[in-house]
């Protein structure tokens, strides 16, 4: 019965570990970070690439995802206009 409970007490906090992890972004790639940094106010969470780029960087997060498609990314966001209100981000965080 003990081990039943380490183990929900271990699933408890890694769904804490995992819902916060992104908040402060201290965790992420800096690559991934560069991308959020440029397509954070271009986001409404239209389909498409530019939130294809802002949702990689966010949700995975690591150099292998983001390095390869970093700089594409960054021109696609800087190019395009900044989004005001409450959908600029697309429900993501800074």
């Amino acid at each position: 019965m003990l081990h039943i409970a380490g183990v929900a007490v271990a699933a408890a906090l890694a769904v804490v570990a995992c819902s916060d992890e992104h908040d402060g972004h201290d965790d992420l790639a800096a690559e991934c970070q560069a991308i959020i940094d440029a397509c954070h106010t271009k986001d409404d969470g239209t389909p498409g690439e530019l939130h294809e780029c802002h949702e990689t960087a966010h949700d995975v997060g690591t150099k292998e995802a983001c390095a390869p498609v970093q700089a594409d990314c960054v021109a696609l966001c800087n190019a395009a206009p900044t989004i005001e209100g409450p959908d600029a981000g697309a429900g993501y965080e800074l």
